[in-house]
């Protein structure tokens, strides 16, 4: 993508997360066996919380995208009567700090998670550009949904990561299961841990 006109907000730099690089490490998942299950059961659900952030700053990503395409494809003479909708739906849906419904891996309603990935994420979302779409041009438009779609492919391969991770530690589970190793209930109940 080339020079843009447009100059990103100042504190839009690159994420950086101490503890994703951690779960997303080879070490997270090497020697499983040799970890007791409720040291497995933990990772699984420390390795599920930062799976949920991810998604959630990957919606947030999308939901700014889908607004900026939205008003270049009205400029462009496409569907220039939806957008007045379109753009109330994306910025209700964006509103910060309000219990959300989503469908999918989410429970009906939650909160912002509480994670780097998410205050990187709302970072970028809360650049003035939104606040000026009829002020800005079609060129800067353009460039800002391109750095955009740029994070939100690098959110979603990280996501992809940890349900790489969430993935080999099910497995794990499973195998002690079949082995008699660990009872269903330690299987399947939710992790409740010391607060880590």
């Amino acid at each position: 993508m080339g020079e843009s006109p447009y100059t990103p907000r100042a504190g839009s730099e690159e994420l950086t997360d101490p503890e994703l690089e951690r779960i997303i490490d080879e070490s997270y998942i090497s020697n499983l066996s040799a970890c007791t299950t409720d040291e497995v059961r933990r990772r699984k659900a420390e390795a599920s919380a930062e799976e949920a952030a991810l998604s959630y700053a990957r919606r947030i990503l999308q939901g700014k995208i889908d607004l900026l395409m939205a008003e270049l494809a009205s400029r462009r003479g496409g569907a220039s009567h939806e957008l007045s909708d379109t753009v109330s739906d994306i910025a209700q849906a964006l509103e910060p700090k309000r219990r959300r419904e989503f469908r999918g891996r989410f429970p009906a309603f939650v909160e912002p998670p509480d994670s780097e990935v998410v205050r990187h994420v709302e970072q970028i979302a809360a650049d003035p550009v939104f606040t000026f779409l009829e002020q800005t041009s079609e060129d800067e438009l353009a460039w800002i949904a391109g750095r955009l779609k740029d994070e939100e492919r690098r959110i979603s391969d990280l996501r992809s990561r940890v349900h790489a991770q969430i993935d080999a530690l099910d497995a794990e589970l499973v195998r002690r299961y079949a082995s008699g190793e660990a009872s269903v209930e330690e299987v399947l109940e939710p992790y409740v841990g010391d607060g880590r």
